[in-house]
């Protein structure tokens, strides 16, 4: 079963759509805008969100309940906003998960190393992981998940914002070793 549910409000010239799926399955989202105006994706930084364009998104949810916003210069009624969602075929789920489980493992081994903030907790998350030609080794593993969860539709976003934000200080605990 899939619930859905599109709110509009309007605010100093500009309407804020929220879109919201809850679905039993991983699932294909489509989400198009019909109305006058261009869509203004979310933003990151400044930057607008990938994968959007002048007339909405597609992407992929997980199971439970996601939500997706965006806003429109023009004014806008939810029979504006069209969704489609597609079930996606579970085939491979098992090698994918598998895979998400180890870019995790190796993230969360990532985020202990860089959350080091003394020479102590640094030698010891350093000894935890292998040595220092572990940690190198680990913050290349990191650049190349990043880079396959970019290209992966299915990545799950929290997984990938992880990833993005993850940056190992490698010159500076081969400096101090």
């Amino acid at each position: 079963m899939v619930r859905r549910s599109i709110t509009t409000r309007r605010s100093d010239g500009v309407t804020f759509v929220q879109v919201t799926v809850s679905v039993e399955e991983r699932s294909r989202l489509r989400i198009e805008y019909h109305g006058d105006g261009t869509v203004l994706p979310p933003r990151r930084g400044g930057e607008p969100e990938s994968g959007w364009n002048e007339g909405g998104t597609e992407r992929v949810v997980d199971v439970g309940s996601s939500g997706i916003g965006f806003a429109v210069v023009e004014p806008v009624e939810p029979e504006d906003v069209e969704l489609a969602v597609d079930p996606i075929p579970d085939e491979s789920a098992g090698a994918v998960d598998a895979w998400f489980d180890r870019v995790d493992e190796r993230l969360r081994c990532a985020e202990e190393i860089a959350a080091a903030r003394t020479l102590e907790e640094a030698t010891a998350a350093v000894a935890a992981a292998g040595g220092l030609g572990a940690v190198e080794r680990l913050a290349a593993a990191v650049v190349r998940d990043r880079r396959l969860l970019e290209r992966i539709e299915t990545a799950p976003d929290a997984l990938l914002e992880r990833a993005e934000r993850t940056e190992l200080p490698t010159a500076e605990l081969r400096r101090l070793a």
